[in-house]
């Protein structure tokens, strides 16, 4: 048993509750009232878990919506992210999330199907390295498929490749190679793809 011994008001609407035993918690003020608190109020240890963890579930509701806030995150990203903080329960943790998703928040199959998109729009890179990244995030092998499933090595290569020959503005034929076939390579493509975008962009390098 716990025996309330002081609450605190805070500024912030929040309220400071203090046991006998040395806890405390900080709460809204409506916990108060729903869970009946008031100095030398005992309460068990099964209410205090259930305070704990509707204390602890909306601090960490609250800060996973912070860390999404301006860039959408996986599951496990964010999953790890709160884990990080070593101040909420695993229940919180798990709650959060579910809030997440129920409220369309966080949808693993919608990330990594615009993780691929902007990797292709922005920095384009092989599937297997896009798919490699995908695996890093924990996204699950159904989601990694639907959303690399249609990527075509030699079109994403093509089109990394006209943006760097664009900037090497060299006239030395082996330089040119060398440069793009590295440059390519470092983006996980193939030695074939790289082989045959290579050869395509030299010769329409040589045209102009």
């Amino acid at each position: 048993m716990k025996t309330v011994i002081e609450i605190i008001p805070e500024e912030s609407g929040m309220v400071n509750i203090i046991f006998d035993d040395g806890t405390s918690l900080t709460a809204r003020r409506e916990v108060i009232g729903r869970y009946g608190l008031e100095v030398s109020r005992m309460i068990d240890e099964i209410t205090f878990d259930r305070i704990i963890s509707e204390v602890d579930g909306g601090r960490c509701y609250e800060a996973a919506l912070r860390y999404i806030e301006f860039r959408a995150r996986s599951e496990n990203e964010l999953k790890r992210h709160l884990q990080s903080k070593h101040l909420y329960s695993t229940a919180a943790i798990e709650h959060s999330i579910y809030r997440l998703k129920q409220n369309g928040l966080l949808d693993d199959a919608s990330f990594a199907k615009a993780w691929a998109h902007d990797r292709l729009q922005f920095k384009p890179k092989s599937r297997l390295m896009i798919q490699r990244e995908l695996v890093r995030k924990g996204i699950n092998p159904d989601n990694i498929d639907a959303a690399t499933g249609d990527i075509d090595d030699s079109v994403s290569a093509y089109q990394a490749g006209v943006k760097k020959a664009r900037l090497l503005h060299s006239n030395d034929r082996s330089e040119f190679t060398r440069r793009l076939s590295a440059y390519l390579s470092r983006r996980g493509y193939s030695g074939e793809v790289v082989r045959e975008t290579v050869n395509r962009l030299r010769q329409e390098n040589l045209q102009k």
